[in-house]
């Protein structure tokens, strides 16, 4: 299904035993950029409301890079114990 711009949806999500997980989830594109959609049904003091958490597609297919470790002129690689 093509994604417009500046729109999307959310769906309820499979039941989960972890209280954390969201209770909705789905897409959607802001400035041509597509984002997941995760959301939390909560109480507040005006009733019932969507708590939205949004986290761009491409990040979830980019592997975790490594940090660079920055050479220490007087390390000679041993273990110091």
């Amino acid at each position: 299904m093509e994604q417009r711009d500046m729109s999307g949806a959310i769906f309820k999500a499979k039941p989960n035993e972890n209280p954390n997980w969201p209770t909705h989830e789905g897409s959607c594109m802001v400035n041509g950029t597509e984002f997941y959609i995760s959301a939390w049904v909560k109480e507040g003091k005006s009733g019932k409301f969507f708590s939205l958490a949004f986290k761009p597609k491409q990040s979830r297919a980019e592997p975790a890079k490594p940090a660079a470790r920055r050479a220490d002129p007087e390390d000679d690689g041993q273990i110091p114990f």
